[in-house]
Parts: structure tokens; C-alpha cells; sequence
């Protein structure tokens, strides 16, 4: 029991690593952002508070609407992802821009916002599959799965949730790109495969 334990939490603090880290390089790369980001950024324009402030806020609302929907998915997790994501993201774009500069070669952007998709969509299924709180964004799909009784499947709630963020942020102020576009249209499917993956890789780890 305590090694499963063990490695749920490692799933989680890794996968939260990966989502911010995900977060900095789409943001470094300025080739438009994953849609939560693009939301966040959206209301960064029109407030002015900080990124990390604003990522804290958001979620915090999120994980409020989903207490009343199916608390069972708000955890250790949830309340990391909350306090961490936003502020990982700002340390690494400071770092980054601060040491390195902003990137010019389009290759380089190009590779930089691929990681990011990947890295978002790695940290956000190893949250999911430990079981220990996902984050906030990703568990509005999971609502409307559970909510749908099977009739909606996670990836397509995704897309339509991903959508919604997009245009909310543009509304907003944010920049939408072709990052944008193609996390919009690929996260769900993306997330999917990844959850598949790690779900069958940590009931390998559980039956040692």
C-alpha cells in the first residue's frame, strides 16, 4: 500500500512539474498558448494582475464548481496544481527570457511549443491516473464524463472545453496562435493516449 502510495504521489508531483514547466515554454515560445493558459493570459491583459495570481484564481474558482459537482476528484493534487503550476511557469519564463533572451529562430519556437504541448499533456494524464487530485481544468472533462454517464466521452468534453477557453481569452486580450489552435483541437486526444499509458503503467508498478 505505501509503495503505491508512493509512486501516486510521484505521478502527481511530476505531472505538476511537467504542467508548468509546459506552460513557461508555450508562453517563451509566443506562438499562442494551450487554451487554460490562453484564458489566464486573457485575464492577465484585462486585469493586470500577475500570471501566477491569475492561474491561482481561475483554478480556485474551478475547484469551488467542482466541490458541488464530485468532490472525489479534488485532492493533494488539486490543491499543488492550484499553488504551483502558475508560479513554476513564472520562474521559468523570468529564467529563461532573463538568461537566454527571447527565442528568434521560428525552429527553435517551433520545438520549444511542441515540448510544451507534449509536457502539458504528460503532467495533466500522470495527474489524472494517480487518483490524488487533478487539476482544476482537467477535472471540468472528467464532470461532464461522469455527468454524461457515457454518452460523453472525455476527449470531445475537452475539446468544447478548450474552445470555450480560447474564445474567452481572445475576448479578453490574449494572443491566440497556431499553438493555440492545435492544443485546442489535440489535448483531448492527446491526453487520452497519454492517460491510457500511464494507467496500465502504474497498475504494472501495483502489481509488483
Amino acid at each position: 500500500m505505501k509503495k503505491n502510495l508512493t509512486v501516486r504521489l510521484l505521478y502527481t508531483i511530476l505531472g505538476i512539474i511537467l504542467i508548468g514547466f509546459a506552460v513557461a515554454f508555450v508562453r517563451i515560445a509566443s506562438l499562442g498558448t494551450d487554451p487554460f493558459t490562453t484564458l489566464n493570459l486573457g485575464i492577465t491583459e484585462f486585469t493586470g494582475l500577475r500570471y501566477g495570481i491569475t492561474s491561482i484564481l481561475t483554478t480556485t474558482i474551478a475547484t469551488i464548481f467542482i466541490l458541488f459537482v464530485d468532490k472525489r476528484l479534488i485532492g493533494l493534487g488539486t490543491i499543488l496544481n492550484i499553488l504551483l503550476v502558475g508560479n513554476i511557469s513564472d520562474i521559468i519564463v523570468n529564467f529563461g527570457l532573463g538568461t537566454f533572451g527571447q527565442a528568434e529562430a521560428l525552429w527553435l519556437r517551433i520545438v520549444i511549443a511542441i515540448l510544451g504541448v507534449l509536457f502539458l499533456a504528460i503532467g495533466a494524464a500522470m495527474n489524472i491516473v494517480a487518483n490524488l487530485g487533478v487539476s482544476p481544468y482537467d477535472a471540468l472533462p472528467l464532470v461532464a464524463e461522469t455527468l454524461g454517464k457515457g454518452k460523453i466521452r472525455f476527449q470531445y468534453a475537452r475539446i468544447v472545453l478548450d474552445f470555450s477557453s480560447v474564445g474567452l481569452g481572445y475576448v479578453l486580450g490574449a494572443t491566440v496562435g497556431a499553438v493555440t489552435l492545435v492544443s485546442a483541437f489535440l489535448m483531448g486526444p492527446l491526453l487520452q493516449f497519454f492517460r491510457i499509458k500511464f494507467f496500465k503503467l502504474l497498475q504494472k508498478f501495483e502489481a509488483n
